[in-house]
């Protein structure tokens, strides 16, 4: 007799766990349909919504240093942004994305390491030692 009611008490429980479920959109009609407005989503003029922020990076080279190293570009935790081996008698300038939330960077040369925020939109390199 216990045995019944375990199975009518799990029959029941199966039958209300079923019927909860409720078919979304996707289900109904296979497909996932992207968001098309922000309706009344309301920001400043000045809201930029980019995640990224450009950061230019110029390297002036000295012609008559003959070191190679490494040039990085990194956070406080030493997350790598920008990284390349470079001639110290060789210039360049690049463009790099850096997450916008990001506040303070430093550049690494040959040993030499010099802190900067990346707001300003470009660091000029001297190879100097």
């Amino acid at each position: 007799m216990n045995m019944i009611r375990f199975f009518i008490v799990i029959g029941i429980g199966l039958i209300l766990m079923v019927g909860a479920c409720k078919r979304t959109s996707i289900e109904r009609n296979g497909e996932i349909k992207p968001q098309q407005s922000f309706g009344g989503l309301k920001t400043s003029e000045k809201f930029n919504w980019n995640t990224n922020s450009e950061l230019m990076v110029q390297f002036d080279g000295t012609l008559t240093d003959p070191r190679i190293a490494a040039f990085k570009i990194l956070d406080e935790s030493g997350h790598i942004y920008y990284q390349r081996l470079q001639k110290a008698k060789d210039s360049f300038v690049a463009k790099v994305l850096i997450p916008s939330h990001v506040q303070n960077l430093r550049w690494s040369y040959a040993g030499k390491f010099v802190k900067f925020n990346p707001k300003a939109g470009r660091i000029v390199v001297n190879s100097q030692p």
